[in-house]
């Protein structure tokens, strides 16, 4: 913006000096203001550049960027993490404008828990986003995030039960314990399977130190020894 202002007064200077008037001055300020605006940011088109956005949602989105001058850095900050890993970046831009068109875009980033929480069951970048969002306006996120794990523990998808379970946490409601067992391919039914093959490794292990002990000792009737 200095500089913009810089150049548009030694504009003025070179006008002034070429005999210019006014009014044909601010019309030519005012095409400079326009050309400026029509460019797209820098930092938008690295973003967009990064994550492989079309020209039409880059536009989309450099207009609101436009308009957020006070909160700019920390958007961008933000719309980098929300982005980041995210299965279909395109898509969860869309609604993060969407978002800053009705006035309701908030840079929630994920805390750690929330972070270990999508690590462990392997959440994707919209999930994450959403999920942090809704639970920073909760009361008790710790047992919030306690509960929701519980849940995901027994799904095989878990970030569409994320997405499913956003409408009872923004209506505050309380999550419950999960009634349902645990799903083929979920974090439960896998721990379990590893579960089922360390005990079954020990028990072969057993039953090869009892063979190995059966065959060293010497058989019933013998003294030790009668065999050498």
């Amino acid at each position: 913006q200095q500089a913009l202002q810089q150049q548009m007064l030694q504009s003025q200077q070179v006008q002034q000096q070429q005999g210019m008037s006014p009014s044909q001055f601010t019309l030519q300020a005012q095409a400079y203001e326009e050309s400026a605006q029509s460019r797209i940011d820098t930092e938008v088109q690295e973003l967009a550049h990064n994550f492989k956005l079309d020209e039409r949602i880059t536009k989309d989105l450099d207009v609101q960027m436009k308009l957020r001058k006070a909160t700019f850095e920390d958007d961008m900050k933000a719309l980098w993490e929300i982005l980041d890993g995210a299965r279909n970046p395109a898509g969860l831009l869309r609604v993060k404008i969407r978002e800053m068109e009705e006035g309701i875009f908030r840079q929630a980033t994920p805390d750690r828990d929330i972070e270990e929480m999508a690590k462990k069951f392997n959440l994707d970048a919209q999930a994450v986003a959403k999920l942090a969002e809704v639970l920073n306006r909760r009361e008790d996120k710790k047992k919030d995030i306690r509960q929701v794990s519980k849940h995901l523990e027994l799904s095989n998808k878990p970030s569409s039960l994320v997405m499913l379970m956003l409408k009872d946490l923004r209506a505050g409601h309380a999550v419950k314990d999960p009634e349902f067992p645990a799903a083929v391919g979920s974090y439960a039914h896998k721990r379990g399977l590893k579960r089922t093959g360390r005990s079954r490794s020990r028990e072969r292990d057993k039953k090869r130190r009892a063979s190995s002990d059966s065959s060293s000792s010497p058989p019933r009737g013998f003294p030790a020894g009668a065999h050498e």
